[in-house]
């Protein structure tokens, strides 16, 4: 079950993603990967290490070599299935309202708009956000230490490479109006209060 959401995850948010974004722009969204590549090689290797732990571990359940430390039930499999949908939801809505703004993680632009209408008047991320619900969706499903530890790899590359090379890119293209929004809507989860 765990294969399932992860493939149905690269086929709508990252294959879909990058097709939607070549229709529209004739473009990839993939322009100065090499550059930012090399200036971000850690976030990338914590996060492939992370995810492709996830599609690892997934394909060894599949196959029947490992097995998950806790037996779920019907409930918990409902909820974790419910959670994949609202995180595939949420990133996909979140990429479509970005726009031809929208870049793979390593590409950077310098003549994006900045996107504050939708969901992104109430996460800075949605995207990133809808991804780490859909992974942890995947951590319920397959409850084994080594699939969290993944879900833990991921969580900790997108934070860092959200705090320390998208936002400051985004201050240096944007100015005062992007740390104006900084200081209205959190990063990841939108404000309760």
């Amino acid at each position: 079950m765990s294969l399932i959401v992860i493939i149905v995850y690269i086929f709508f948010a990252l294959i879909g993603r990058v097709y939607l974004v070549y229709k529209l722009t004739g473009s990839f969204g993939t322009e100065n990967t090499y550059k930012s590549f090399r200036s971000n090689v850690y976030y990338i290797i914590c996060l492939y290490i992370g995810f492709g732990g996830m599609i690892t571990l997934a394909i060894l359940d599949i196959k029947g070599r490992i097995n998950p430390q806790l037996e779920i039930g019907y409930i918990s499999i409902a909820c974790a299935l419910f959670l994949a949908i609202v995180g595939l939801i949420i990133t996909v809505i979140g990429q479509q309202q970005m726009g031809s703004s929208w870049r793979a993680i390593v590409a950077k632009s310098k003549s994006t708009q900045l996107i504050t209408h939708g969901l992104f008047k109430y996460s800075r991320n949605p995207v990133y956000m809808g991804t780490l619900i859909l992974f942890f969706s995947v951590v319920i499903l397959f409850p084994h230490i080594i699939m969290l530890i993944c879900f833990l790899f991921a969580y900790l590359s997108i934070e860092l490479l959200v705090r320390f090379d998208e936002e400051p890119h985004l201050k240096k293209v944007h100015g005062i109006e992007y740390e104006n929004y900084c200081k209205s809507v959190n990063r990841f989860l939108p404000k309760v209060f």
